[in-house]
């Protein structure tokens, strides 16, 4: 009986020491992500997260952590908030972000960044001190229920350089910082050169957007090598967002007419885009009353997939716009010729159709032929260089005005007659009108600075199928929920397989991602790093 109550008593004593054990671990874990999330920085992030790993935190603890997020604080400041310079050095941004009146630390609220325009002007941004007063920034009317954001750029902060990507992303980690935002609900929206900035974004670091919407912007600004834009464009990288754009028809600057041509080659290279052309519309947003709803729609039925299916990235160098989503291109070897991809690089303009007959206006009546291009219906009917038109139809002709109005009067599909004087001798020919239209001339869109490598694959449960080219080395990052790490991995690279085996959970790979990204929807878990054969 004595030995019975002493090993109970022994036994009771063992349970109390491992609970106590367990409630300092549970303790120590506490305070080391009490202090993670209080972090205010990357950089003070990454250094609490040390502390998350010492811990001794199992992997299964740590992702559920990072997934539940930190507890926001009732006593957020909402309203009309200013932003100084971010951590992040470079050159001065000051940024405005509204915060609904209402705000709830429970609730995720979605959130639009609007980027203006006119961003070459070497004025400094709205709310820095320059000694004048400062330019008005232009704004849109959005939902109540929106956090916005809105950035400022200028001539040395402009939408296409890194500072102001780096902008962006810093601006983003501070805002996740201190309110309950979705992060699969943060958009991108811009005018004018904030339209092109889109863009510009999504082709280079397109990973915490659900949507683009480029308002009476241009790509192929982009082209020019004006716009210092930093680094090369490669359209198939802008497959990763869906894109509702919106242009102008008589918009003096981008008119729908010469956005057209690269938005059918966007829509060619696999894009998923939407566009609005604004019949009457100019450089200006008259339109905006009545194309919120549908935008504001838009963007609630295309929320971000933190982890897509398969994804198609481009780079031309890896220190930087070499990542999309859990995607890594690590390193370029032009010798790696591996896969022939599509041209996605070409526009095809469509040339006015051409009558082929020139007359000058400032010589005499204007009624003397001057030049028949060759090949054209002026030409296969016979006049010639000297012609003096006398008659076009049943009208005489008297100025250049009368030759322009009876082309303009003269029914599509009937052939048409002219009069001529020809050295004194009076010829009458016929024909075909209108023209018949030019073949599409093509033009190649975006210079390349430098040899680009790229990857396209695909994700089937713990499958992957990549192809590339020029690429050396890539990784995956793998996430808990996405495959299952209690199986083997299998990694096929043009075809061949490069990969097939298990591949370790880490909670350092977690805590070192989750710590950039600071977002709870996409977390990994591993990194798998894949040399191309």
């Amino acid at each position: 009986m004595r030995r019975t109550l002493v090993l109970a008593t022994a036994l009771l004593l063992s349970v109390s020491s491992i609970e106590r054990v367990v409630a300092q671990d549970k303790a120590t874990v506490d305070r080391a992500f009490d202090a993670y999330w209080n972090a205010g920085s990357v950089k003070a992030a990454d250094k609490a997260a040390e502390g998350i790993f010492s811990s001794g935190a199992s992997f299964a603890t740590v992702v559920g952590r990072l997934a539940d997020g930190r507890a926001y604080k009732t006593s957020a400041e909402t309203g009309e908030i200013q932003w100084p310079t971010l951590a992040g050095g470079g050159s001065a941004h000051a940024t405005t972000v509204v915060v609904p009146t209402n705000y709830n630390p429970m609730v995720k609220y979605p959130v639009r960044v609007f980027l203006h325009g006119g961003v070459a002007r070497p004025d400094a941004p709205e709310g820095e001190g320059s000694g004048r007063p400062n330019r008005p920034r232009r704004r849109m009317e959005f939902k109540p229920q929106y956090i916005a954001v809105y950035p400022s750029g200028y001539a040395d902060a402009q939408w296409w350089f890194f500072n102001q990507v780096t902008n962006l992303n810093e601006i983003l980690d501070r805002l996740k910082r201190s309110y309950n935002i979705d992060e699969n609900r943060v958009h991108l929206m811009g005018v004018s050169d904030g339209g092109t900035g889109a863009y510009f974004v999504g082709a280079k670091d397109p990973t915490p957007w659900s949507v683009l919407f480029p308002l009476n912007g241009s790509l192929r600004v982009l082209a020019n090598p004006a716009t210092r834009a930093d680094g090369d464009i490669f359209t198939t990288n802008l497959r990763n967002r869906p894109i509702y754009a919106v242009n102008g028809e008589l918009d003096p600057l981008y008119p729908v007419s010469t956005v057209v041509p690269v938005l059918i080659m966007l829509q060619k290279a696999g894009v998923n885009l939407t566009f609005r052309p604004m019949a009457g519309a100019g450089h200006d947003t008259s339109w905006w009353p009545t194309e919120a709803s549908a935008i504001d729609a838009f963007e609630e039925d295309h929320p971000r997939d933190p982890q897509p299916e398969s994804l198609s990235w481009e780079t031309e160098r890896t220190d930087r716009y070499n990542r999309v989503s859990w995607l890594v291109i690590d390193r370029l070897d032009p010798s790696k010729r591996g896969t022939t991809f599509a041209d996605s690089n070409t526009i095809e303009i469509q040339e006015p159709a051409d009558f082929g007959l020139r007359v000058d206006s400032r010589r005499g009546d204007g009624r003397q032929v001057i030049e028949i291009i060759p090949g054209t219906n002026a030409a296969t009917m016979g006049l010639k260089k000297g012609d003096i038109i006398l008659r076009m139809d049943d009208s005489s002709i008297r100025t250049s005005g009368d030759i322009g109005r009876v082309f303009d009067e003269h029914r599509a599909g009937t052939r048409m007659s002219f009069e001529v004087d020809r050295k004194g001798q009076r010829l009458t020919m016929q024909g075909d009108f209108p023209p018949d239209p030019k073949p599409p001339r093509k033009e190649e869109t975006f210079k390349h600075s430098r040899p680009s490598g790229r990857v396209d694959v695909a994700r089937k449960g713990n499958t992957f199928d990549a192809r590339t080219r020029g690429v050396g080395a890539f990784t995956l990052l793998l996430a808990p929920g996405a495959i299952d790490f209690d199986k083997p991995v299998k990694v096929i690279v043009n075809g061949k397989v490069s990969f097939d085996g298990h591949v370790e959970r880490s909670v350092q790979t977690l805590l070192r991602y989750a710590t950039r990204d600071n977002d709870r929807t996409a977390l990994f878990g591993a990194e798998l790093s894949i040399q191309v054969p």
